[in-house]
């Protein structure tokens, strides 16, 4: 958010146009993660036993180095 010293009404202007466009992006932000959920359950129901397992390793796998990721690197901001 950009500072600007005009005076109060100014300051209260600029507030509600942030309050405004963030309730924008929230909602354009749910509307997107639901429709990503809702074709991704589509989609992994359509698959066959063997692509569901190895869709299924590859998420843990992809978890656990998200995890060991974010574990180093708050080790690092912690040591540091």
């Amino acid at each position: 958010m950009v500072f600007i010293p005009v005076g109060l009404a100014t300051k209260t202007l600029l507030n509600e146009l942030d309050k405004e466009t963030l309730m924008i992006r929230m909602y354009l932000t749910f509307l997107i993660l639901t429709a990503l959920f809702w074709f991704g359950i589509a989609a992994f129901r359509k698959t066959t036993g063997k692509e569901k397992w190895r869709l299924t390793k590859i998420a843990v796998y992809s978890i656990l180095c998200s995890v060991l990721a974010v574990t180093v690197l708050t080790s690092i901001v912690i040591l540091f």
